[in-house]
């Protein structure tokens, strides 16, 4: 489930940017900034994108720190109730 070689882990990022863009958003956004440009909105979404990207990495070396690599692929199996 898991992909083990890096170019297929890399080859994923592309499908996790569509799937965490903001896109149905986009438009709404542009009318709503003050003076709206394309060079506006091109730093906007970067820094959305930038800022999804932290997120979602801090959480994924989270995850990996608490879990290990012996994770399954079901999160609530991993969880150990002691």
């Amino acid at each position: 489930m898991f992909p083990h070689d890096f170019f297929q882990a890399v080859g994923a990022i592309p499908i996790l940017m569509l799937g965490l863009s903001f896109h149905m958003n986009f438009f709404p956004i542009f009318k709503g900034m003050e003076n709206s440009n394309d060079r506006k909105i091109t730093k906007s979404s970067l820094a959305g994108l930038i800022f999804c990207s932290a997120i979602y990495i801090i959480v994924g070396l989270f995850g990996y720190r608490l879990f290990g690599d012996k994770i399954d692929a079901n999160l609530l199996l991993n969880i150990k109730y002691d």
